[in-house]
């Protein structure tokens, strides 16, 4: 009876152990509502570049509730730059690597809060062609383990979507 109780606590134990570190991945069809689009005007056209200094692998941002949380920055990155010139393409703003005016992208943070539910929030930090440097965040709650995925790619586009809300960068846009 007591060995049978020993492997039950054992076959537990590893359950939970395994249960424990979740990798959240983007969800790369996730793109702004046409009732979310802001509106965007530019003098011309825009590059949008990845200078980030991200952590190369899989890296934890954030441990709640038991759980901890992994992401691979580079794919977060590769999608938040593919939000910011979606944004700009629905507003009929061409996007091109070698244009004068840039969005360039500094720094990308991953981390998670806890005020009963858990919210993921994406930092993004944008430096314009002419130096002017702000950083965004965008959140996003969930409320299932599944949701994860969802959650993290949903907060890194708020975080674009804040950018495009921002005075500084939309009279920066249409500077000529």
């Amino acid at each position: 009876m007591l060995k049978w109780l020993f492997q039950i606590h054992i076959i537990l134990l590893a359950v939970v152990i395994a249960g424990c570190s979740h990798q959240v991945n983007v969800q790369h069809t996730l793109v702004a509502e046409e009732h979310l689009l802001p509106a965007i005007s530019s003098s011309g056209l825009v590059a949008v570049i990845d200078q980030s200094q991200k952590p190369l692998g899989e890296t934890e941002f954030c441990d709640a509730f038991g759980r901890a949380y992994s992401t691979q920055y580079n794919d977060f990155s590769a999608y938040a730059m593919h939000s910011i010139a979606d944004l700009l393409t629905r507003n009929n703003i061409h996007v091109d690597a070698t244009a004068e005016k840039k969005l360039i992208i500094s720094d990308l943070k991953a981390a998670c809060e806890t005020d009963g539910l858990l919210k993921f929030s994406m930092a993004l930090t944008v430096t314009t062609g002419n130096g002017l440097k702000k950083s965004f965040r965008g959140h996003q709650r969930f409320f299932h383990l599944y949701e994860r995925d969802f959650a993290l790619s949903a907060a890194t586009l708020n975080a674009a979507l804040e950018m495009f809300k921002d005075d500084d960068i939309l009279d920066y846009l249409k500077q000529k």
